[in-house]
C-alpha cells in the first residue's frame, strides 16, 4: 500500500473517531432542567386573642359597669354557683361583708329586691323607690317582676293630680301586707279647690278610698302607701 493511501486511511479514521466521540456527549449533555416555580408557604392563621377573664362583683355593678364597691376576684373559680343577686346574703352588711346584699335600687335593683323581700316590704320598697329603679335590669331577676308590675299603680304619701299623677280608681293602704297598721292618716279628694271627700283614720287595718274621674286633686298624709286595691 502506498503512502498516500495509508495517510488517507488513518485522516479518515480519525474523523470518524472525532464524530463519534462529539456525538456521543451530545447524547450525554442532559438539557438544562426547568427550575419549578417556588411554593409559597400557607400563611398560619393569627391565634384568637385570650378571652379576658370575667370578673365577679359580690356587690353588683354600678350602670357604667363598674363593681359596686371595687372588682374583688378576677376568675371565675371567685365566684359562687348562680345569679350574685341569688347568693347574697339579706342579714349581712356589704359595707362590712361583701357577701352582704347591696341594698341600693340604683346600683342593683336584684340585690335589692332580695334584701326587701327577706324583709317583707318589698311592695313598699318598689313604691318608694320607682324613680330610681331600672325596670328593665330586673329582668335578672324575675321572680319580683309580678310585685314590680303592682307597684307602678301605686303611690306614696304626697299630694298628685289627677289623672296625670294617680289614676281614677279604687286604692288601698298596704301596711295590712306587712302585719303593721294605718294610724293617723288623712286623704282627702278635690275639685277645683274644693274639698270633696276626705277622712282622718286614727287607727286601721286597712283604709280603701275611690278617687273619681271628676276629682283633679288626691291628698294623702300619714296613709303610707297605697296600690290599687
Amino acid at each position: 500500500m502506498s503512502i498516500v493511501k495509508i495517510r488517507s486511511f488513518a485522516v479518515a479514521t480519525c474523523t470518524l473517531l472525532l464524530l463519534a466521540a462529539c456525538g456521543g456527549n451530545a447524547a450525554k449533555t442532559a438539557a438544562p432542567a426547568v427550575s419549578a416555580p417556588p411554593t409559597t408557604a400557607a400563611a398560619s392563621p393569627t391565634p384568637a386573642p385570650p378571652s379576658p377573664t370575667p370578673t365577679f362583683c359580690p356587690n353588683g355593678r354600678l350602670p357604667n359597669g363598674n363593681c359596686a364597691g371595687g372588682t374583688v376576684a378576677a376568675s371565675t373559680s371567685a365566684a359562687p354557683a348562680g345569679a350574685v343577686w341569688e347568693t347574697c346574703d339579706p342579714n349581712k352588711d356589704p359595707v362590712f361583708d361583701v357577701t352582704g346584699c347591696d341594698r341600693s335600687f340604683y346600683s342593683d335593683p336584684c340585690q335589692a329586691s332580695r334584701y326587701s323581700d327577706a324583709s317583707g316590704d318589698l311592695l313598699d320598697a318598689y313604691i318608694e323607690n320607682k324613680e330610681s329603679i331600672d325596670g328593665a335590669r330586673l329582668s335578672a331577676c324575675p321572680k319580683y317582676l309580678p310585685v314590680w308590675q303592682q307597684a307602678q299603680t301605686g303611690f306614696t304619701d304626697g299630694t298628685y293630680a289627677v289623672p296625670s299623677e294617680v289614676k281614677p280608681g279604687s286604692y288601698q293602704t298596704t301596711a295590712h301586707l306587712t302585719g303593721g297598721k294605718v294610724i293617723d292618716c288623712y286623704w282627702e279628694r278635690s275639685k277645683n279647690g274644693r274639698i270633696v271627700d276626705n277622712n282622718f283614720v286614727t287607727g286601721s287595718v286597712r283604709v280603701t278610698v275611690t278617687i273619681r274621674s271628676s276629682d283633679d286633686t288626691f291628698v294623702s298624709r300619714g296613709c303610707g302607701d297605697w296600690v290599687k286595691a
